[in-house]
């Protein structure tokens, strides 16, 4: 079986789920990492053992890319899926896939144009009380949303 060439857009907290994740995976081979910041990201390189960017094209190109996760503030998201997208790379976004409907269809769009898959993490759509709400909704039991909150404490 050919392993998956991994990357990480960000260093953030939640890269160190993806990155935990594509280190145990076993079809992918976590390659790099990047960053915006040269410090952060080497520091965050060091502790995975893979090779630290700051440029998202530099590290695509470079690793021959398969799949990138952008992990990265939600307002950034389109344009490092999009680039990845361009240099067909597939993505994984972190939630929100963007910030604005108008980034949502820029990223499907490119990831249609480039023929690579996009997608995104909703890890909390098989939790039993996220369901529950889902099957109040649709039943008719909670009317027409119109507006919703959450607050998630971890």
């Amino acid at each position: 079986m050919k392993k998956l060439r991994t990357g990480i857009i960000g260093c953030g907290k939640v890269a160190d789920f993806h990155a935990d994740a594509y280190r145990e995976l076993e079809g992918s081979d976590f390659v790099a990492v990047c960053g915006h910041t040269e410090e952060k990201t080497r520091k965050y390189a060091e502790r995975y053992v893979v090779k630290p960017y700051t440029s998202v094209r530099k590290m695509i190109e470079e690793n021959d890319l398969d799949v990138a996760s952008i992990c990265t503030p939600h307002p950034l998201h389109a344009d490092a899926a999009i680039e990845a997208a361009e240099l067909g790379c597939s993505v994984l976004i972190e939630k929100p896939l963007a910030a604005t409907v108008e980034d949502c269809d820029r990223i499907i769009e490119a990831g249609e144009r480039n023929k690579v898959t996009v997608g995104t993490v909703v890890q909390r759509r098989c939790y039993r009380p996220c369901m529950r709400i889902k099957e109040a909704i649709d039943s008719g039991k909670l009317g027409t949303p119109v507006l919703g909150t959450v607050q998630c404490c971890v």
